[in-house]
């Protein structure tokens, strides 16, 4: 987790998330890459990790929304939707991390008098997640089951061989159900 000094100096717009992941040990990197499906090999350089990891999100943000838990989902929305750069979530101090601050796409004030944490999200990482947010937050408010990037992987090869398949239009039990029904047809 990245610790920021003050809420004055920092706002979403010159907070750069590879600084964020290259303030972190080389350990940590690797675990991350794991985690996001990212390239990496421990050969790589701290900082072409961290580059990797960044154009991974950027690419594939539904790796990353894949690993958010739901109960972690209303904190994403937040720091996604939120259009004021200088403004940050506020939630209380957790024994636990968010996933969000594991991964280091966030920066994290901890304010010792209020017993809060003050959660900024990068731009680069907001404008990624942005895109899919609304499918997601469909799903979230539905009940439904965050897809896989597996399975939205499949969904896309679907859609290639078959045309007109979309699966960010579809639930989890919708894409299951589709990729059940292909290799019955086999």
């Amino acid at each position: 987790m990245v610790m920021l000094p003050d809420t004055t100096t920092y706002n979403a717009d010159n907070l750069d998330v590879e600084d964020i992941l290259y303030s972190q040990k080389k350990d940590a990197l690797l675990k991350i890459a794991k985690k996001v499906d990212a390239y990496y090999t421990p050969n790589h350089t701290k900082q072409r990790l961290a580059n990797n990891i960044v154009s991974m999100i950027e690419d594939y943000p539904e790796n990353l929304l894949s690993v958010i838990s739901k109960t972690e989902f209303p904190l994403l929305v937040e720091l996604v939707e939120e259009e004021d750069p200088k403004k940050y979530a506020v939630r209380p101090i957790r024994k636990t991390p968010y996933m969000l601050q594991k991964l280091g796409m966030v920066a994290t004030y901890e304010d010792p008098v209020e017993n809060k944490w003050h959660i900024l999200m990068p731009t680069r990482i907001k404008e990624a997640l942005s895109l899919l947010l609304p499918t997601y937050k469909k799903i979230y408010n539905e009940g439904g089951d965050f897809p896989t990037p597996k399975m939205i992987r499949m969904g896309f090869a679907l859609s290639q061989m078959y045309g007109n398949y979309n699966p960010y239009q579809m639930d989890a039990k919708e894409q299951q159900d589709a990729v059940d029904d292909d290799e019955n047809a086999e």
